[in-house]
């Protein structure tokens, strides 16, 4: 009964505490105006797709507080005004760009380096024991490390005279750890696994494991771009 008691008051005095605080937003350290664009990201590296999966990771990103114009319109106002992707460009080129699209901000940057490579661990002993004969048994470990690493840089332009408001540099990076009991399950005593016995590596893990560095990256990148929340005392 006493150990009741004791919990109904800590919750009454963590409900006092959050009833007597409000969450309240704090604007963004750079401010982007309410409509932007992210027009194209160059791609500095030999994955075709990474660069559209930038910048959809951005429009998404971004549209959690901004009105974010679609990338196919996008595309279709930097056709329209002879714009390539790629292309550095200039001030009154961004302020063009900035009346066609109704936008006060605009994105765009290079993918600089992406790369996933995956490293084979030695296969070693995992547990040991002595089966029914007396005889010392093994059971042999492989594995592999996949990494993938993503590298980016961005600007955001004002529209109104084509200035540069924000520039950053970006790295995400993420890494699995996959290991796999080798057959048979036990090994008898001298006898050790060759090539034969260990798997070929896989890329199983590379999906999620780019996904989660690009998220990385792109918290990075928006990081002055987004509010964010603190709690503050309700003033009587």
């Amino acid at each position: 009964m006493k150990r009741k008691l004791t919990f109904l008051l800590l919750i009454a005095i963590l409900l006092t505490g959050c009833f007597g605080r409000e969450r309240v937003m704090v604007k963004p350290r750079v401010d982007m105006g309410a409509k932007v664009a992210v027009i194209y990201f160059y791609n500095f590296t030999d994955e075709p797709m990474i660069t559209k999966d930038v910048e959809d990771a951005l429009v998404l990103g971004l549209s959690d507080y901004y009105q974010v114009v679609k990338p196919i319109d996008a595309e279709r106002a930097l056709i329209d005004l002879g714009l390539r992707r790629g292309e550095e460009p200039t001030a009154k080129e961004i302020v063009r760009l900035g009346k066609k699209l109704n936008v006060d901000s605009i994105v765009y940057g290079e993918v600089t380096g992406y790369f996933e490579p995956i490293t084979t661990l030695p296969v070693s002993v995992i547990e040991t024991r002595v089966n029914d004969d007396g005889e010392n048994e093994y059971k042999w470990q492989a594995g592999q490390v996949t990494q993938v690493m993503i590298s980016f840089s961005g600007k955001v332009m004002e529209t109104k005279e084509g200035r540069v408001v924000y520039r950053n540099r970006v790295k995400g990076e993420k890494e699995y750890t996959s290991t796999t009991t080798l057959r048979p399950i036990w090994w008898k005593e001298g006898k050790t696994p060759d090539a034969w016995d260990i798997p070929r590596t896989h890329r199983k893990d590379i999906p999620d494991a780019r996904k989660k560095a690009l998220k990385q990256a792109i918290n990075q990148f928006t990081a002055d771009l987004m509010p964010t929340y603190v709690w503050k005392k309700i003033e009587d």
